[in-house]
């Protein structure tokens, strides 16, 4: 019984470790996506800035001359 035990828990070991690595690599996939999205709208806004669009308008009419 002490093996069936021991062996149980090495398995259970061995799944939080899995998982943990699972939670890891999410974590770091979240990150990615976050952090590009965020630079992708950094640019947007800097974009959007230097051409002087409103941002807050819904359409694209909103182009002023330099």
């Amino acid at each position: 019984m002490g093996v069936c035990l021991k062996i149980h828990g090495i398995l259970l070991r061995r799944d939080l470790e899995k998982r943990e690595q699972s939670r890891k690599k999410m974590r770091k996939n979240f990150l990615k996506v976050e952090i590009s999205e965020f630079v992708r709208k950094i640019v947007i806004c800097g974009s959007s800035h230097i051409l002087r669009i409103d941002l807050q308008s819904s359409n694209f009419d909103s182009f002023q001359k330099n």
